[in-house]
C-alpha cells in the first residue's frame, strides 16, 4: 500500500506491473497470443499507450478510462513523491 514509505522505486515497480498487466490483455484481447510478435509489439507500444501518444482505434473507451485512470494516479503518487522530497520543514 501506499503510505509514508513513498519511493521513486516503489512508484516505477507499480508502473512497469501496471505496463505488463495492459501488455497481457493487449495481447490476448486483441491480438493472437501464440505469436511471439504480438508480444514484441505490446511491449513497445504500452508505453505510448500509458502516456497517451498512441490510442489503437479497437481499444474500447472503458479500457481508455482505466489506463487514464492509472496514468493519473502514477502522477499523483509522483507528486506527492516530489513535494515531500521538496517539503523541509
Amino acid at each position: 500500500m501506499w503510505g509514508n514509505g513513498e519511493s521513486a522505486i516503489k512508484l516505477a515497480r507499480a508502473i512497469l506491473v501496471f505496463l505488463g498487466v495492459m501488455t497481457l490483455i493487449d495481447v490476448v484481447k486483441f491480438k493472437v497470443p501464440l505469436e511471439l510478435g504480438s508480444w514484441y509489439q505490446s511491449v513497445l507500444e504500452m508505453p505510448q499507450v500509458f502516456l497517451g501518444t498512441f490510442v489503437p482505434p479497437y481499444y474500447t473507451g472503458g479500457y481508455l478510462a482505466v489506463i487514464t485512470f492509472g496514468r493519473l494516479v502514477a502522477l499523483a503518487f509522483l507528486m506527492s513523491i516530489v513535494i515531500k522530497r521538496f517539503n523541509r520543514r
